[in-house]
């Protein structure tokens, strides 16, 4: 649905980089780019880090709000 490559999400641009090397597709071969799968491993828990820490502070909120509105007025 992102025609323009600029407005990729962090998610999106790893999942392009790391399908361009042999970090995941080995039957690529040898590529330029000397990513392996534990670099490829710390970049996608880089990546989900900051979403996971917002998750894990919102979700009070998440919670409170959902059971709200499950009360009979």
């Amino acid at each position: 649905m992102l025609a323009d490559d600029r407005t990729f999400t962090l998610q999106i641009r790893l999942k392009n980089l790391l399908e361009s090397t042999g970090a995941i597709n080995v039957s690529l071969g040898q590529s330029t780019l000397p990513i392996h799968a534990p670099e490829a491993a710390l970049a996608g828990l880089i990546t989900v880090g900051p979403i996971l820490l917002v998750f894990l502070f919102a979700q009070r909120f998440l919670t409170s709000g959902q059971l709200a509105g499950a009360e009979k007025g």
